[in-house]
């Protein structure tokens, strides 16, 4: 295992941690329930660079108020997660009613306006849906790349990066392994689709955890830390300081956001896990 020896890349790592106004149950949201204005406090108390919103709709969070807790707190939104939308509004990109897949589609529109105005990234996740078994299978797939044909000029017309989600195959039935989903990300030929990757997915999916993290270099858009019980980094097994090795490899600079259960509550698993994190970079 090398040891993590460069100084530029623990000073070009930003952490960020999941919030919400409001949180679904039983989600991986360490921040919720409570206005923006004080998740933006805790999250400047634990001593993060930002926070990843997830929400149902833009419209739940006005850009401009947002914008302005920016500046306040000196905190950035590192991406916004578009689970809500299919949890709660039942949305979804391969829905078999087409009716369905405009909404998802236009949903992601007005994500994308969003991020735009506030300066992040969109998160694509469990709003692609699950693959159907037989005939239309392959229809599904089709409905994919024509929604994201649709919405990467959009972002790129925005400035504005996708983020997929590479998601275990108990969560999301496709794209499970890093290797399949830069393969997909490659296919667009766009520098406004990213590869997002997950140690606790990964911890499923992946042979080699820290081999998939290095291949996917140039995709590499994203990454949430948990542990592989999906409990705060350091409670587990995952050996991180080789995680952190393997994303000083792959030249990745983005945000690292801490994603795990809020166990025994948000703000101290998320402090646990940062102190863990931060202790391990030079």
């Amino acid at each position: 295992m090398k040891e993590i020896n460069s100084c530029s890349f623990g000073a070009n790592l930003k952490f960020a941690v999941t919030a919400a106004a409001k949180a679904l149950p039983n989600t991986p949201v360490l921040l919720r329930d409570q206005p923006y204005r004080q998740l933006f406090h805790q999250a400047k108390q634990l001593g993060c660079d930002g926070l990843e919103l997830h929400l149902r709709t833009p419209e739940d969070a006005p850009a401009e108020e947002l914008t302005a807790l920016e500046a306040e707190f000196g905190l950035g939104i590192s991406a916004v997660a578009t689970g809500q939308a299919r949890g709660l509004d039942h949305l979804c990109l391969i829905d078999p009613d087409p009716c369905v897949r405009r909404k998802a589609v236009e949903r992601m529109r007005q994500f994308i306006d969003w991020a735009s105005a506030v300066g992040c990234a969109v998160i694509l996740g469990n709003l692609r849906g699950d693959l159907p078994l037989g005939a239309q299978r392959e229809a599904s797939r089709k409905w994919l790349s024509e929604a994201l044909d649709e919405l990467l000029p959009y972002a790129e017309s925005r400035k504005t990066t996708i983020f997929l989600e590479v998601i275990n195959r108990y969560e999301n039935n496709y794209l499970n392994t890093a290797l399949e989903a830069n393969q997909y990300v490659a296919s667009f030929q766009s520098g406004y689709l990213k590869t997002h990757l997950d140690t606790f997915h990964m911890n499923i999916e992946e042979a080699d955890m820290l081999r998939a993290i290095r291949e996917s270099g140039p995709y590499l858009g994203y990454i949430h830390f948990a542990g592989n019980t999906r409990r705060a980094c350091g409670s587990g097994a995952l050996d991180f300081r080789a995680i952190l090795g393997a994303l000083r490899d792959a030249q990745y600079s983005g945000y690292i956001t801490i994603e795990c259960l809020p166990i025994p509550d948000g703000p101290e698993a998320a402090f646990a896990s940062l102190q863990h994190i931060k202790a391990l970079l030079p």
